[in-house]
């Protein structure tokens, strides 16, 4: 039992891994433009930024909206750790204290024993154009909280930033 609750984090391990996609590590944008969503969305690629039991990865988003040109720019996020309870991360915000807008995507978990668990969770944030715009040259920050402990500080690197919106400016009209 406590065997199949190791494997499912090395897999979740191994999938965070993989994940970073060869565009990603080649510094390229990648583009999906489903005609059934109401935008174009751009991927910086995702990230793995911290390693085995804690995994952190990001993925720097904009999303140009079809109708209006407006672009919304968000990061998400994948928590997955071991431990004893689901950390629920349930809000963000930005270096100055303001609340950024979240949505929890998905909450999982894995157990074999009460207190041998592996959980992942998945949601995003959404940061202000002009914010990304204007992040310093270490990055833009933002901390996560979540009720049950585990708040983290993020930083997206300006590199990333830069690569992302030249790609969205270099497509508008």
């Amino acid at each position: 039992m406590r065997r199949r609750a190791l494997e499912y984090a090395a897999f979740l391990a191994i999938s965070l891994l993989a994940a970073g996609s060869a565009a990603a590590q080649a510094g390229e944008i990648a583009l999906r433009d489903d005609t059934f969503l109401p935008y174009r969305e751009y991927s910086a690629g995702q990230v793995r930024l911290s390693s085995y039991p804690n995994l952190i990865a990001t993925e720097l988003l904009a999303r140009v909206d079809r109708k209006t040109g407006a672009i919304s720019t968000l990061v998400s996020l994948e928590f997955a750790y071991g431990g004893d309870h689901l950390r629920s991360y349930e809000s963000a915000r930005n270096a100055r204290a303001e609340t950024l807008r979240f949505n929890a995507i998905s909450h999982r978990r894995s157990c074999e024993k009460k207190d041998l668990c592996v959980y992942d969770e998945i949601f995003t944030v959404e940061i202000p154009e002009t914010e990304l715009r204007g992040a310093p040259s270490d990055g833009y920050q933002l901390k996560v909280f979540a009720r049950g402990g585990g708040d983290a500080v993020v930083t997206v690197p300006r590199a990333t930033i830069e690569r992302l919106l030249a790609a969205v400016d270099k497509q508008r009209p």
